[in-house]
């Protein structure tokens, strides 16, 4: 369960930063285009935090964008509680990791 009340005492950067190095991962993604011979990586921030529910989820998507203005998506997953957050922006991603 989401400690909601303690929300209000989670201010500071290192409260993303904790969050990232305990259940985050940096993914990358390749997109390959065989007409310009280019491949494309974009990387990705996931919170697999799958054992909090949908709702709990949203709250802490809205305090972490409302405290740090870092926009996270809710993700589908088949394991868990069915959620993660996720950042699908390139420029989320590395406001994020700065």
């Amino acid at each position: 369960m989401l400690p909601v009340k303690l929300l209000k005492y989670c201010q500071l950067i290192n409260f993303l930063a904790i969050l990232y190095m305990d259940d985050g991962s940096l993914t990358i993604s390749k997109r390959i285009n065989h007409n310009k011979k280019k491949i494309y990586l974009t990387p990705h921030i996931s919170l697999y935090l799958q054992n909090y529910t949908k709702n709990e989820l949203q709250i802490l998507q809205i305090h972490i964008h409302q405290k740090f203005g870092i926009a996270f998506s809710l993700s589908k997953r088949k394991d868990g509680n069915g959620y993660i957050l996720r950042l699908t922006s390139t420029q989320n991603t590395y406001d994020f990791l700065n």
